[in-house]
């Protein structure tokens, strides 16, 4: 019985109620090196149900040296305890037909039934002939899906086996390792198992080099930089090396595939940490003479899986294994670049109408993309670093990150116009992230490489996003005098967009400094070129600024009306982290009007949109607004509760203006003895317009 085992009870559970039936039972475990077929073999065999019912008659014979039907035979009467006959085969029949029932495991039977490309006939019919004896149930491992057709299989239809769960993955790792962790060294085993996709082999791997010493964070970092040569305790042995497991089935697949077509079209699947998609696929089809066979041999040697979606995926350690030892030939690595590269360039990088319909074509490609893309930010050319800015653009309206972007800047020479570009970029998803003050320090640096380039648009935009970045900090005369520069420059460029664009940021700023009458002539002269234009992202955010103009002067109603104005543009955008952001205010101002349900109601339907866009900012906001919500119905403890949370989620994305803000509301509640009903308006500084700031 397996030391450790964990995650597999339903197909145990499934196996032993076949096989504890009235009619005996032939039971294939299936899957790729590594999954954990021998295991749920054992576990099967020394289940207590099965141990009851089978007594002694059990028997488990591993396949993995025995080469043909022959060597079978033999190997089958050693194992039953027989003497030599004559006619070896009669015996072993005679024995298993005799007395009471018996449990026969075959484990790895691909050894002995492929000795060449083909299956062995001898085997199939030796493989037949001991699945119909009547008194013997049978249970076979094998990596090959193709099983024989010479026996009723009892489990037909069940899938190969699959990777470990995360629970069960921790749980299996945890017990070879001999520990248990918690905190933040929980938190990395996770990152590190979901790192080798819950491969069982490695993750009990990877346990027993914890247990050997290793830390869990050392060997995260091992991972990223060693890949498959960490997953191994012992050099020799597919149980001791996950690089053995998987070239004992490459090796399978080159002598069964004389064309090395499947081989090819693995390599290309390795290259996607996503799996290969239908539409990709498709278009990869003038590279092979046939493809649709390429992708069955992978399939029936578990290679790689299917889903539903009809992608074809290779698990984190086989894509590691088989980039580094049989890499993508040229014309196939070159026809897969080009592929993404018009991906890249079709990819939406600013709120339009057509962002959404466009967005759920691009999303599902986005995490193969990022990984090509690092594979070449190393030699930089226009099509690369216009296709790195792409993604980047794209990915600030849903996980913002400059990971990409950091790559890729490393390997530009300073003061480049390309480097000066990509410092523009990184001051905006800086900005999305509320990291203000690093994307001023950024912006600044891209503002006078700009001049030193001569570009002035590049110089403008730099302006106009730094401009913002000092408003919501709250350096006020820093920020007037960019964006009125901003403004002034693309006046000079007759780009009438833009301009609006700075004259909504000036409005909004003039609503901080309490300059209404003025602000409202800002919003509202932008949002006539916005609505002229069909910018509805624009219109949403100008909607946004005028509902807080009206917050701040008490007009509720109206605020209400700006906000469900600006909602119905969000909406219709599918962008749902500045819908977030805008249902929260809509909350805001129902809160005020003492409309408590709605409010709460509100505060609902934000969380909702949040669970779907995971933004932290966003749950932040909603746990600050809740507090203030049981703050003004009068339970304080609930509201100082609600906004420790929003403390510690500002801290965690390192939003300072979300940490001030919360640290002086709970210290307002916590030294107060008598609270009365609060309707000031405290002023979170949100980075969700830095959504809008695109080219």
């Amino acid at each position: 019985m397996p030391a450790v085992f964990h995650g597999r009870e339903k197909i145990v559970g499934d196996a032993v109620r076949l096989l504890t039936a009235s009619d005996t039972a032939r039971f294939a475990i299936l899957g790729s090196g590594g999954i954990g077929k021998t295991s749920v073999a054992l576990a099967i065999l020394h289940n207590r149900r099965i141990t009851a019912f089978y007594g002694r008659s059990r028997y488990f014979l591993s396949c993995e040296a025995i080469f043909g039907a022959d060597a079978m035979v033999v190997a089958l009467a050693k194992v039953l305890g027989l003497p030599a006959f004559d006619d070896l085969l009669n015996a072993v029949v005679t024995f298993l037909m005799n007395g009471p029932r018996k449990l026969l495991v075959l484990d790895n039977i691909e050894t002995t039934r492929f000795v060449g490309s083909s299956p062995s006939e001898a085997f199939d019919e030796l493989l037949g002939k001991l699945a119909d004896t009547p008194s013997l149930s049978l249970i076979i491992t094998c990596r090959r899906r193709e099983l024989p057709a010479s026996v009723k299989w009892s489990n037909v239809d069940n899938p190969a086996l699959e990777p470990f769960s995360l629970d069960a993955a921790l749980q299996t790792f945890q017990d070879s390792a001999r520990c248990r962790l918690a905190g933040s060294d929980e938190d990395i085993a996770k990152q590190l198992l979901d790192a080798v996709d819950r491969m069982p082999l490695a993750v009990s791997l990877l346990g027993q080099l914890v247990h050997r010493g290793n830390s869990v964070s050392e060997l995260l970092d091992r991972w990223n930089q060693e890949g498959t040569n960490l997953l191994q305790t012992h050099r020799e042995g597919r149980k001791n090396s996950v690089k053995v497991s998987i070239l004992i089935s490459i090796k399978d697949l080159r002598k069964a595939d004389t064309t090395q077509e499947a081989l090819r079209l693995l390599s290309a699947c390795c290259m996607l940490p996503d799996g290969l998609h239908l539409g990709i696929f498709e278009k990869l089809r003038s590279q092979f003479n046939n493809i649709n066979r390429a992708r069955d041999d992978l399939l029936g040697y578990d290679l790689v899986s299917l889903n539903a979606d009809r992608v074809l995926k290779a698990l984190s350690p086989i894509r590691h294994f088989v980039t580094e030892h049989y890499p993508a030939p040229q014309a196939l690595s070159g026809a897969l670049y080009a592929i993404y590269f018009d991906i890249a360039e079709s990819l939406p990088i600013e709120m339009s109408e057509q962002f959404k319909q466009l967005a759920e074509i691009s999303t599902p490609e986005i995490g193969n993309l990022s990984s090509l893309l690092r594979s070449l930010v190393s030699q930089p050319s226009q099509r690369i670093v216009d296709a790195v800015i792409n993604v980047t653009f794209f990915e600030s309206f849903r996980q913002p990150t400059t990971s990409l972007l950091s790559a890729l800047l490393q390997h530009l020479e300073e003061r480049s116009q390309w480097h000066v570009a990509c410092l523009r970029v990184m001051g905006f998803v800086q900005c999305a992230h509320g990291e203000f003050g690093s994307a001023i320090a950024t912006l600044n640096t891209a503002m006078e490489l700009s001049v030193a380039v001569g570009d002035p648009v590049l110089a403008a935009a730099c302006k106009l996003l730094a401009g913002d970045a000092l408003r919501v900090i709250g350096d006020f005369e820093r920020a007037h005098v960019l964006l009125s520069e901003a403004r002034a420059a693309y006046h000079q460029l007759d780009d009438e967009y833009q301009r609006a664009r700075c004259t909504l940021f000036l409005g909004e700023w003039m609503r901080q400094k309490k300059s209404y009458p003025a602000a409202i002539d800002h919003l509202e002269e932008a949002r006539q070129v916005f609505s002229s234009r069909h910018k509805l992202h624009d219109f949403a955010l100008s909607s946004q600024f005028l509902g807080n103009l009206y917050l701040d002067q008490g007009k509720y109603d109206t605020a209400v009306v700006e906000f469900e104005a600006a909602r119905t543009a969000l909406v219709a955008l599918g962008h749902q982290r500045l819908l977030v952001q805008c249902t929260c205010l809509l909350a805001e101002a129902y809160r005020r009007k003492k409309d408590f349900p709605r409010a709460e109601r509100l505060l609902g339907d934000a969380e909702a949109l949040c669970k779907t866009c995971s933004t932290k900012a966003g749950f932040a906001r909603i746990q600050l607004e809740r507090g203030r919500l049981r703050r003004d119905q009068g339970y304080w403890d609930e509201a100082i509760t609600h906004m420790g949370s929003a403390l510690e989620l500002y801290k965690m994305i390192g939003m300072q203006g979300g940490v001030d803000t919360c640290r002086e509301q709970i210290r307002w509640l916590e030294s107060t003895t008598f609270l009365p009903i609060i309707t000031t308006k405290v002023t979170l500084h949100s980075p969700d317009s830095w959504m809008f700031a695109c080219l």
